[in-house]
């Protein structure tokens, strides 16, 4: 939470939708909710499963742009500016890729995705398909222009839906 509220882009709105936990999400939230108004939170009576719970706050988005992060993600101070401006400056595209950095809380060891062949730049659709897949890229480091979920529909509740999304 503190990482996406650290971000500086006008507009920000942190949507946190708890899939009925038990763990102490809401009073998480609410302590940041209360001192801050970006902060909204959506709690489902019951489980309704991972890809539906991505969906119902896909279908909550009311910004420009978006990303999805789970409860142990966390943003680098800049990224989303850096999506946002880079965005902006090609209207033309869908989405914002930038690399992950994925750690290992057990062994202590991290690694970042995509690790090699992401060439920075402008992308024709379909051309970054085959690196998604090769370099196991990530949707926690990629900010989608919100016209990506009007084009696309709702996920497929099949497995590797993150996968399927970003090669659509």
């Amino acid at each position: 939470i503190e990482s996406v509220l650290g971000q500086d882009v006008p507009g920000l709105r942190l949507l946190t939708c708890d899939n009925a936990s038990e763990d102490g999400t809401a009073q998480v939230v609410d302590r940041y909710g209360g001192r801050d108004p970006r902060v909204v939170y959506h709690r489902h009576p019951a489980d309704i499963g991972a890809t539906a719970n991505f969906q119902w706050g896909m279908d909550a988005v009311e910004t420009e742009h978006f990303l999805l992060l789970s409860d142990d993600d966390a943003l680098l101070p800049g990224v989303l500016a850096r999506a946002v401006g880079a965005l902006r400056a090609h209207p033309q595209a869908a989405m914002f890729c930038g690399a992950s950095v994925v750690y290992d809380a057990r062994t202590g060891e991290h690694r970042v995705r995509p690790q090699r062949g992401w060439e920075e730049g402008l992308h024709a659709a379909g051309e970054h398909v085959a690196r998604i897949l090769e370099h196991h890229f990530l949707w926690t480091g990629v900010v989608f222009h919100v016209r990506v979920r009007e084009a696309l529909g709702r996920f497929q509740p099949v497995p590797l839906v993150d996968v399927l999304y970003l090669a659509m």
